[in-house]
């Protein structure tokens, strides 16, 4: 009945078919994959802030530099960075000891 109709065979329609639900799949997959490039990048930089909100307190607070607890090279530069403008702030008095 599809050749008399439509001049084709049910093969060709198949193909169409699976070349529509193949672009379709791949178009979700890709935006998948963006998606997690983002969600991985937006962590890795919430590492990062963490670190170095951590080591501003830990400057803040008069502690040693070497109470850091990262080991990784980009979270320790973070820690020590962040160290580094808490120790000039309370230096500047911007905070009290206690």
């Amino acid at each position: 009945m599809c050749e008399r109709v439509y001049g084709c065979h049910l093969d060709d329609v198949t193909g169409v078919f699976e070349e529509q639900w193949v672009a379709k799949v791949a178009n979700k997959l890709s935006l998948f994959m963006i998606n997690e490039e983002y969600w991985m990048n937006r962590q890795k930089r919430d590492r990062n802030q963490r670190a170095f909100s951590k080591g501003y307190q830990a400057g803040t607070h008069s502690q040693s530099k070497g109470n850091c607890p990262y080991n990784t090279v980009e979270q320790k530069q973070q820690w020590l960075g962040g160290w580094r403008e808490g120790c000039e702030e309370r230096a500047n008095g911007f905070f009290n000891r206690l």
